[in-house]
Formats: structure tokens, C-alpha cells, sequence
């Protein structure tokens, strides 16, 4: 037997998982990009007050049931992120007061 046959053969497994694990939070990164991409441009076609849920939601079940658990999370996240962040410059971009800080 070739002892060291085997430890590398469990590193090449271990860097494979590594890579599987990468590729689906990339992936859900990936989703909430496009889902986001496509509602700017529904929200510009159809006009100001389209819900966030009609691209969100799809794209939030797909990433759990394909990619799992832990890139739902973070999928959910980046999501509420960017709509909070939207949110926050469309409100300020609306008021038409800004007050100064002294």
C-alpha cells in the first residue's frame, strides 16, 4: 500500500468541496444580481411603484431550493440590502429639504 496516495487524495475531495461551496454562494450572488438588474428595468418599463417581490421572491426560491440553506441567507441579505439602500436614495432624492447639521 502507498501511504501517501491517501492524503492526497483526501486534500484533492477537500479543495472539491471547497470549490462546490464556492460556486453556489457565487451563484446566489449571482441570482440577486440579476433579479435586481431585472426589476430596475421592469420598475423603468412599467413605472415607479412596481413591488420588489416580482423578481425577488423567484429568485429567492431557486437559490434555497437549488444552492441551499446558507446561500438563501446570504441571498436574503444582498436583498434587503440593496432594496434599504434604494429605499434610502429615493427618499432622499424626493425631499426637496435637506436640513444642514450645525
Amino acid at each position: 500500500m502507498n501511504t501517501q496516495s491517501q492524503p492526497t487524495n483526501t486534500s484533492f475531495r477537500f479543495q472539491l468541496a471547497w470549490l462546490e461551496l464556492a460556486k453556489r454562494y457565487l451563484l446566489s450572488i449571482l441570482m440577486v444580481a440579476v433579479a435586481m438588474g431585472l426589476w430596475l428595468a421592469l420598475e423603468a418599463w412599467v413605472g415607479h411603484g412596481l413591488p420588489p417581490y416580482i423578481t425577488f421572491y423567484p429568485a429567492m426560491v431557486v437559490v434555497v431550493v437549488f444552492m441551499g440553506l446558507g446561500p438563501g441567507i446570504l441571498a436574503t441579505g444582498l436583498m434587503a440590502l440593496m432594496l434599504a439602500m434604494r429605499s434610502c436614495r429615493q427618499s432622499a432624492s424626493s425631499s426637496s429639504h435637506h436640513p444642514r447639521i450645525v
